[in-house]
């Protein structure tokens, strides 16, 4: 893979936004006992399953997104849903990479987050958009954590239980069983 082929994604931020989604729908199918989400509920569990296995880990940095991220100040970089190359601020592009830095985090990963925190920034008056996307970041990890207490707690256990569906109930029990036998008791521990 190449730097031509490094695709930045301004819509679906990689660790705020699903991650606000998971917590609300796990929030919905076992706090709201709302039976139309629990099939979402086992879609999102599967599709946020790696993450919960690698819990709290940062995506790799990587030298050909780092190259990527560089050039997009200058050649551009591809974007979904846009034609042609999008060319960013040199500001931008510097941030990101102190951001990717500092936490040891992917590149267009860090600038995905940047990007986002620049669009969440008027809900922050007098933040800076580095601070903001700083927030989200734990926002997301919160959200993350949060949604992994929930199934937890929505566990049937010898003498309580939270009134939850058999059919919501089964698949909670087997998705942190699953989890269990992945070992993230040790990696929360």
């Amino acid at each position: 893979m190449n730097s031509e082929n490094v695709v930045l994604n301004f819509n679906d931020n990689t660790l705020w936004a699903p991650y606000k989604e998971l917590f609300s729908v796990v929030y919905n199918a076992i706090a709201q006992k709302d039976s139309s989400a629990v099939q979402d509920l086992e879609v999102a569990l599967k599709r946020h399953k790696p993450d919960f296995i690698c819990l709290l880990r940062n995506p790799p940095r990587s030298p050909i997104h780092r190259d990527a991220v560089k050039q997009a100040a200058t050649t551009g970089i591809a974007v979904v849903g846009r034609a042609g190359l999008q060319i960013l601020p040199q500001s931008l592009i510097d941030e990101a990479l102190i951001i990717s830095d500092m936490f040891d985090l992917n590149e267009l990963t860090s600038l995905e987050l940047l990007i986002a925190g620049q669009q969440q920034q008027p809900r922050f008056p007098g933040l800076t958009r580095g601070l903001v996307a700083m927030l989200l970041y734990y926002d997301g990890r919160r959200n993350l954590v949060n949604a992994l207490q929930l199934l937890v707690q929505a566990r049937e256990g010898r003498t309580w239980t939270l009134g939850i569906s058999s059919e919501l109930s089964a698949i909670i029990m087997r998705f942190t069983s699953q989890l269990k036998e992945e070992g993230i008791i040790m990696k929360v521990i």
